[in-house]
């Protein structure tokens, strides 16, 4: 696929959130410790729940596994099935450009490897993106999986090479040429051999130009990714996150493990397919701990109350977002039904 993997999105956040960190804390303190409208409510959403109206958009916990996640920010913000439609149009575009030079470019293969990596997305990251923000914290998960996303776990993990390569296989030095705009050695190439022009970045480029709305390329807009991150940021230093962190931490000891970061891997190989009965064991009782110590709904009702104080702060810049969106998804529904 044309696009990026949430997980690796997700490393974009904090680089775009840098320049607004310093405001957004500014802006917000003194506004309390963050509780307050942002507490959670337990219900029974699914991967297939219909979007809140942005003004309307309430803090979820539910889901069949507790783990559809979402924060007030997540109404503007481009879901994750959303971003796989997005990545799908844009490889449509491309795979046209490429036709043009006469090269052939499989939709149908493409199409297929875009389906199963919605489903992993879908399986490892929510309907949000946010499954794995507050680290694992479904049992029944943990006990499956550890601490592996579901895809690595169960082998269902679309390999880099063939979703990168559309069903093309191997291709020539001068068709590499046309879809990326540059050389083996990175450097631009403006032309083919037979002097056809090739247009910036290559042929991937032509699935970029039309989702830019309002400068933004394709993606959520500026204010959306660095609240997401800032709000992560800033609501693990609220004190009642603080204290449930440490509780968590002693949880954990009482059950036999040392442990500190209650997102992170403590040391095992989440990449191959592997889950270890000591890893499951492991994540089985950090989940539980989080439960037990509420650590997740005290975090989650911090950082959505940060949100809920910086959204109503700027309203104008949310309402610009929330129209980027629904300009964009416009666009991505009229490409993917031309396409069909």
């Amino acid at each position: 696929m044309h696009g990026s993997s949430p997980s690796r999105r997700r490393g974009r956040l904090a680089v775009a959130a840098t320049a607004m960190t310093a405001a957004v804390a500014a802006s917000v303190a003194g506004c309390g410790s963050g509780h307050g409208s942002g507490g959670t409510t337990t219900g029974t959403t699914t991967a297939a729940a219909v979007r809140p109206a942005a003004g309307a958009f309430a803090t979820l916990h539910g889901g069949p596994a507790h783990d559809q996640i979402a924060l007030p920010v997540d109404a503007y913000a481009l879901t994750v099935p959303e971003r796989d439609r997005l990545d799908l149009a844009r490889s449509e575009l491309a795979g046209d450009c490429m036709r043009s030079f006469g090269y052939r470019y499989d939709a149908a293969a493409d199409k297929a490897v875009a389906a199963r990596t919605a489903r992993n997305h879908l399986d490892d990251f929510g309907l949000y993106e946010n499954k794995r923000r507050y680290g694992v914290t479904d049992p029944a998960t943990a006990a499956r999986y550890g601490y592996h996303l579901v895809s690595a776990a169960s082998g269902t993990a679309v390999p880099q090479d063939e979703a990168d390569d559309h069903g093309l296989g191997k291709e020539s030095p001068a068709e590499q040429e046309v879809r990326y705009g540059t050389d083996a050695e990175g450097k631009p190439v403006l032309h083919t051999a037979a002097g056809n022009p090739i247009p910036p970045t290559g042929c991937l480029s032509a699935g970029d130009a039309p989702f830019t709305v309002q400068g933004t390329r394709g993606d959520d807009t500026e204010a959306v990714r660095a609240l997401a991150a800032t709000s992560f940021e800033q609501s693990q230093q609220d004190p009642a996150v603080v204290t449930a962190r440490k509780a968590w931490s002693a949880c954990l000891a009482a059950k036999g493990f040392t442990f500190t970061d209650p997102v992170g891997n403590p040391g095992f190989d989440a990449e191959t397919p592997t889950v270890s009965p000591a890893e499951t064991a492991m994540a089985s009782a950090d989940a539980a701990c989080k439960q037990q110590t509420h650590l997740t709904d005290v975090w989650l009702a911090a950082e959505a109350g940060f949100q809920q104080q910086w959204i109503a702060a700027h309203p104008a810049d949310f309402r610009a977002a929330k129209s980027v969106h629904d300009e964009m998804m416009k666009r991505v529904d009229q490409v993917l039904a031309a396409a069909r």
